[in-house]
């Protein structure tokens, strides 16, 4: 329960976000290093024309609408972002974020079969 009096920074000390490498990777420079100063350039993604587009402009903006909250309301938030996130999943096939990251575990190039994803 959260008084009203007391700001959410008060009842929270720490809220993790687990985001995604979706959020900073699409920036168009050429950047080996990622850091907080580093964000998807929403712009960039959608002149790419990119299926995936809606995605990491998605990603992006909501990270960024978390650490706003965050700020707004007094939280300490530290955001996570993990390259690649493997455990059992919900689709009926392997997805493709799986495939291709199974694809460069054993060095193959997006030719991992169903049997393997589920492994």
């Amino acid at each position: 329960d959260v008084a009203p009096s007391r700001g959410l920074g008060d009842v929270y000390k720490r809220q993790v976000y687990t985001s995604s490498s979706s959020a900073v990777l699409f920036s168009g420079k050429d950047s080996s290093v990622v850091d907080e100063t580093l964000w998807t350039d929403v712009d960039f993604v959608r002149s790419l024309k990119s299926s995936a587009g809606p995605y990491y402009i998605s990603k992006t903006l909501t990270e960024r609408a978390a650490l706003e909250f965050a700020e707004k309301h007094g939280l300490d938030l530290v955001t996570v972002i993990p390259t690649f996130i493997h455990g059992p999943f919900i689709n009926p096939r392997c997805p493709g974020s799986v495939r291709a990251s199974m694809a460069a575990i054993f060095g193959m190039y997006f030719s991992v079969t169903e049997s393997v994803c589920r492994a």
